[in-house]
């Protein structure tokens, strides 16, 4: 039987970003106005987004992430990906309790959560002392912050040059009526 090799997440931004360049990636509305981000720019931006997880930790962890489905929300959850650590998204709507029961059921050691998710943040805080919340995407200037501090020629670098298991866990995906 022939071995199927199977291209890293890393590999797929690399060649997309090489193949295609300045070409539109994803598109989207942002305060009325149509935002393009090209190939470049979101590799760009997830591995600014990978270095700034790494700096806390290099040693896999799951980390959740919460929010409504946007260009940030993407970023890390690739970023967290990327990084060599497993993502965990989560409703939007879930409740506080209903996220600590599926945490603690995937061994969540920190979150990432946008605005939507702002006030049961603290809720889940409380619910889980050992989980750590990362950051609130939704944290205006925060990305533009991160894409500066955690460029590809920051002292940073270095932090998005490793290879990932490929037979890793890479995601914990839970679906509603399962």
């Amino acid at each position: 039987m022939k071995e199927l090799i199977v291209p890293s997440l890393r590999q797929i931004l690399d060649n997309s970003a090489r193949n295609y360049g300045e070409d539109v990636f994803i598109e989207y509305i942002e305060d009325g106005k149509k935002i393009q981000k090209s190939y470049i720019e979101v590799r760009l931006d997830a591995l600014a987004a990978c270095r700034y997880l790494r700096s806390f930790s290099t040693e896999k962890r799951h980390i959740a992430i919460l929010g409504k489905t946007g260009y940030e929300y993407i970023i890390f959850f690739l970023a967290i990906i990327l990084s060599g650590n497993a993502a965990v998204p989560l409703a939007p709507e879930i409740s506080a309790s209903e996220a600590a029961k599926l945490v603690e059921t995937a061994d969540v050691d920190a979150f990432i959560y946008g605005d939507v998710f702002l006030k049961k943040a603290g809720e889940l805080d409380k619910l889980c002392p050992k989980l750590f919340p990362l950051l609130n995407y939704d944290e205006p200037g925060l990305f533009n912050i991160l894409k500066r501090k955690y460029s590809d020629d920051s002292e940073f670098s270095y932090l998005s040059e490793f290879e990932v298991d490929l037979n890793d866990c890479c995601a914990i995906i839970y679906t509603s009526g399962t």
